[in-house]
């Protein structure tokens, strides 16, 4: 056997098909799942010229929605996008029938703003990146 370096997305499915055969085979949970597919979601501000000035990109799957990237430009924050981003993020992941909500951030970023709208942190690793934390946070839908 060899142990090769390689771009991850050339392996992506199948390594991902392997580990979901597995997960299906040893978990009742996994094993009533037809397809273990993330579903990508996106919400954007736009303006009139098509420019964008906030997002929430995030993913579906096993009943949660993961939060990538949640964004509005520095000069528009507290102005109430960063909730209506969300917002929409929520509805899509209740048509969607999750349980709950995730995501990560830093301590220079917004968790704060993910505690004011009720989620917990569950997690939190020191130094990642060094010098800063990062926080796992979680919210029930």
């Amino acid at each position: 056997m060899n142990i090769i370096f390689s771009n991850y997305g050339v392996y992506k499915d199948y390594i991902n098909e392997q580990v979901d055969k597995y997960n299906r085979e040893h978990s009742e949970y996994f094993g009533s799942y037809k397809d273990l597919k993330y579903d990508d979601f996106g919400f954007f501000a736009i303006d009139e010229n098509d420019n964008i000035f906030g997002a929430i990109i995030g993913r579906v799957k096993l009943n949660w929605a993961h939060i990538d990237i949640l964004w509005v430009d520095e000069e528009l924050r507290k102005n109430g996008y960063a909730s209506i981003l969300l917002s929409k993020a929520v509805d899509y992941a209740k048509e969607k029938n999750c349980i709950g909500m995730r995501t990560e951030t830093f301590d220079l970023n917004a968790k704060e703003f993910y505690e004011y709208i009720g989620f917990k942190t569950v997690g939190e690793i020191k130094d990642f990146p060094p010098g800063h934390t990062e926080y796992i946070l979680a919210k029930r839908i």
